[in-house]
């Protein structure tokens, strides 16, 4: 059973905020939308194998030996709640495809 299944089955619905977080599935940007998570955090997993694919490609083309180089990759979090939706945080996989 999930968090939001729960916190209803419980009867606790609106007495319990649900945080989670999540790559940015639409299907679970929904869920806020829907009242069953009080927020999301997106943490973009297209944009992250997006950069991990870059990252290995020039590790792979600078020929530089193991372990000599050393840095870091960041990207921003989206917080999505219902009075601060994020559209462009969430996509479908079919997005992807095309």
């Amino acid at each position: 059973m999930g968090n939001a299944a729960a916190v209803k089955a419980a009867g606790l619905q609106g007495k319990v905020s649900i945080f989670t977080s999540g790559g940015g599935e639409r299907s679970q940007c929904a869920k806020v939308a829907d009242g069953e998570y009080f927020a999301y955090v997106s943490y973009n997993a297209a944009l992250q194998s997006r950069d991990l694919n870059t990252m290995i490609k020039f590790l792979l083309q600078s020929r530089t030996p193991a372990g000599t180089i050393k840095t870091n990759l960041f990207n921003t979090l989206d917080v999505i709640t219902k009075d601060k939706p994020r559209p462009t945080a969430c996509y479908s996989l079919q997005d992807l495809k095309s």
